[in-house]
């Protein structure tokens, strides 16, 4: 049951979903590209500043403070594997972010196909299958 499903919420959707990915995808690029040229790349508080430092701090060696994590230590790590590999720059991440946002757009599509397409049609065949034959005709 659960490949009928997933047959019906796949099959005319593919060029929706790479359409939505690339829509999603360049209004990100849009947004990046503004904050480049801007001042506002450079973290300079927040979150962004909290996990920069971090970060700059594992590349430093410093690979703990030695105290409970606070926010999400996988974060900082990979961050810091980011700067390591391609140098420090604000950009690399945030285009990173713009690719897996794409895909995110597209998971929360291909659910909402699932729930609100898929889901009905099967409960509509059940309902079918369940009514006397004299009421079919």
């Amino acid at each position: 049951m659960l490949p009928k499903l997933v047959s019906l919420a796949r099959s005319p959707t593919l060029p929706v979903a790479w359409g939505l990915f690339l829509v999603v995808l360049a209004v990100r690029l849009f947004c990046l590209f503004q904050l480049a040229d801007s001042q506002f790349l450079i973290p300079q508080g927040g979150d962004m500043l909290f996990y920069n430092d971090w970060a700059l701090r594992i590349l430093h060696g410093q690979w703990t403070d030695h105290t409970a994590f606070y926010g999400l230590p996988l974060y900082a790590y990979l961050l810091a594997g980011i700067y390591k590999v391609f140098g420090f720059s604000p950009f690399i991440p945030g285009l990173i972010q713009s690719i897996l946002e794409g895909g995110t757009a597209v998971i929360i599509y291909r659910l909402a196909l699932l729930v609100l397409v898929a889901r009905p049609l099967l409960h509509l065949r059940q309902r079918r299958r369940r009514a006397p034959a004299i009421a079919r005709r």
